[in-house]
């Protein structure tokens, strides 16, 4: 999955803004879901004669996350506090999955990790409360399944519809509504309808039985903004397709899309259709694998969508950062981009890899990447990972160039026990063309050093120290210390203190922008 990126007022407009959840009345998907609630438990908790012997039980399972932030910055110290309750339920061919949550943040209007600021409350937004935030009710047949209640749903690379959650980001964007599908011997049919933010959507996927190597699948989705802080138009209209190959080593994808706005006036730029295209394909054998991705998308840009990025996706903290800033800056409005990637493996343990990426957009920001890695092991106990990368990105007035550095050693100690250590750093150049004549280019260094010690499988003891010569930073160093326990087979324990930088923090395909932190977050998960 590739990146996709919410973005944080006051930032400038990118990959869709982060926004609190929705505080409005509760939309006619929430009723329906109440009442299928109610069937669902009745039918579960009903009392019945002695069970037979062959009688369907009921598994239940139950998970508890607390998230706690203590902020302490500008001789002001502030508190946020999450506690997500998960309950699940199963019997025969019913399901249920319910969230408690309590939140209290003590002053929302200045720290305010979890995005539940109102933008009209003035001074003071503190933030007590326990609600049931999310449920989720299922009917799975052999040959239906059914959901009603907080649901995700990605279809094909994501360019149509990607609604899911992620929670390590608070990233969130499921529909509220009913889901459905319908297998057949012949293929299936999955129809939606649903809601998020006053956004409403309905859209149908079919995907015919799959004939030889071959895959197909096509798509429609018709969707109605909320009118105010959202990237869906008034009303909109989007239908796709997807086809897949693979023959031996090779396989090809390719997913279309395309976007138009009915009742607009074409005359105008910004109601002409868009359209997002994406392709790629993969070839192996004898150790080497090569790969390329292009995409071409045109007024593409909104928050329920996923589209892939052709942009290497890195494990580096410091080109996470700028593949983010380069993804806000150059939006899916109009842009064209490929990737180029080549990995020869000798063993296991030994591998090389090279890439080559670009995205271009129409009004002269564009952004390019080279990257290359080694990899290698000595005697299986010494693992040593080393890169390099350049780029450059123009976007607006201001160029950018960097070089980066970054290495990594892996010592396992024994069976148990083991050392990381690792080093980023890049060096830049960034010159502004609106003040090229009387400045001289402005440059400086990024670092990050850090160093682990593991215990298998229970203890994770980390240091990490960033600092930077960017003269723009209100601070130029950061330092954190961070220990992940597993205290038994169902909790486990993250505690960190220290200082950490802003930027672009990436997990599992999405990526969010996070204010600096200095102070102390602690999280505790226990499954039953």
């Amino acid at each position: 999955m590739s990146p996709s990126f919410p973005r944080p007022a006051p930032s400038p407009p990118g990959r869709g803004d982060a926004r609190p959840p929705s505080r409005r009345a509760a939309p006619h998907p929430r009723r329906l879901g109440w009442l299928f609630a109610a069937v669902v438990l009745a039918a579960m908790a009903a009392p019945r004669p002695l069970p037979a012997q062959d009688e369907e039980p009921i598994y239940l399972s139950v998970t508890d996350k607390l998230d706690y932030r203590r902020l302490d910055k500008e001789n002001r110290r502030d508190e946020a506090f999450r506690n997500r309750l998960e309950v699940s339920a199963y019997r025969g061919m019913f399901g249920a999955w319910l969230r408690l949550q309590s939140l209290g943040v003590s002053d929302a209007n200045f720290y305010d990790p979890y995005g539940v600021a109102e933008d009209d409350v003035p001074g003071e937004q503190r933030i007590d409360g326990t609600e049931l935030t999310r449920r989720l009710f299922t009917i799975d047949t052999e040959p239906f399944q059914m959901a009603v209640g907080d649901f995700s749903y990605v279809f094909g690379r994501g360019l149509m519809l990607s609604v899911f959650e992620d929670e390590e980001l608070n990233y969130d964007t499921r529909l509220e509504g009913v889901w459905a599908t319908w297998n057949h011997d012949r293929g299936s049919l999955t129809a939606i309808g649903g809601s998020r933010d006053g956004n409403r959507f309905r859209g149908l996927f079919a995907e015919p039985r799959s004939f030889g190597p071959a895959r197909v699948a096509a798509s429609f989705v018709e969707a109605w903004g909320a009118e105010t802080a959202t990237s869906i138009r008034v009303r909109e209209r989007q239908a796709g397709a997807l086809a897949e190959v693979g023959w031996g080593p090779a396989s090809i994808y390719g997913e279309y899309v395309h976007r138009e706005f009915p009742g607009g006036n074409t005359a105008r730029p910004e109601d002409e259709d868009g359209h997002g295209g994406f392709v790629s394909g993969v070839i192996s054998g004898a150790g080497l694998t090569l790969s390329g991705e292009y995409r071409d998308y045109e007024k593409f840009e909104h928050d329920f969508h996923d589209p892939p990025t052709s942009l290497k996706q890195h494990t580096w903290t410091l080109l996470n950062r700028v593949n983010g800033q380069v993804l806000a800056d150059i939006d899916d409005n109009d842009v064209k981009g490929w990737l180029a990637e080549g990995e020869y493996s000798h063993d296991y343990f030994t591998s090389v890899r090279g890439s080559y990426g670009r995205a271009d957009g129409d009004a002269g920001d564009d952004f390019w990447e080279v990257y290359g890695e080694a990899k290698g092991a000595w005697r299986e106990r010494v693992f040593v990972t080393a890169a390099g990368a350049e780029s450059e990105l123009q976007f607006l007035s201001v160029f950018e160039e960097r070089r980066s550095g970054f290495g990594e050693v892996v010592v396992e100690l024994d069976d148990a026990n083991s050392l990381t250590a690792g080093v980023e750093w890049e060096e830049v150049q960034e010159t502004d063309a609106l003040t090229a004549a009387y400045e001289f280019p402005r440059e400086y260094r990024n670092r990050i050093y850090s160093l682990s010690y593991g215990r298998s499988p229970w203890l994770t003891l980390s240091l990490t120290h960033e600092d930077t010569t960017d003269e723009t930073e209100a601070e130029d160093d950061w330092f954190v210390a961070s220990a992940e326990i597993v205290l038994t087979e169902s909790q486990d324990l993250t505690v960190s203190f220290g200082s950490e930088r802003g930027g672009w923090k990436c997990t599992g395909g999405v990526c969010f922008f996070e204010p600096e932190f200095e102070g102390l977050k602690v999280r505790w998960v226990a499954r039953y």
